[in-house]
């Protein structure tokens, strides 16, 4: 796997006014070099896209249609994040300055030597602080 993309980088895709340049190109090049998220990931998309119904910012149709695209990326969960939560990930969020879950990716991104794709600015200036490659997705078309 070569890229840890988090929930802020995947809902990127699912909001017009989110997508980032070169938007198809990109994710051509996520799901080439294949993609992995920590154990929270569906959970913390889900309650994004929950959000977003609610205030009327996405149809359940289209969040349907948006979740059925990104399984079909075939983005794979990460088992061992829950038993690195008290250590290793912890540890990170407690010197950079990071949510438990944010640390998750930026643990996840050094445990396999990957990139770590977001739109969140924190996150991504912790990564560039631990030598972590990034692509930051937050630049719209």
């Amino acid at each position: 796997m070569k890229f840890v993309i988090d929930a802020s980088a995947m809902l990127a895709w699912c909001f017009d006014d989110e997508r980032p340049r070169g938007a198809d190109a990109l994710l051509e090049k996520l799901v080439q070099g294949g993609m992995m998220a920590p154990a929270h990931w569906p959970l913390e998309l889900a309650n994004i896209i929950w959000n977003s119904e609610i205030k009327k910012r996405l149809s359940m149709a289209d969040a349907q249609s948006f979740l059925q695209v990104v399984e079909s990326l075939s983005i794979v969960i990460d088992s061992e994040t829950p038993r690195r939560a008290w250590n290793d990930i912890l540890r990170l969020a407690r010197s950079e300055k990071l949510t438990a879950y944010d640390a998750a990716y930026l643990e996840l991104a050094l445990r396999k030597r990957a990139t770590l794709v977001s739109k969140d600015r924190e996150l991504l200036a912790a990564a560039k602080r631990c030598s972590v490659p990034t692509i930051n997705v937050e630049l719209k078309q």
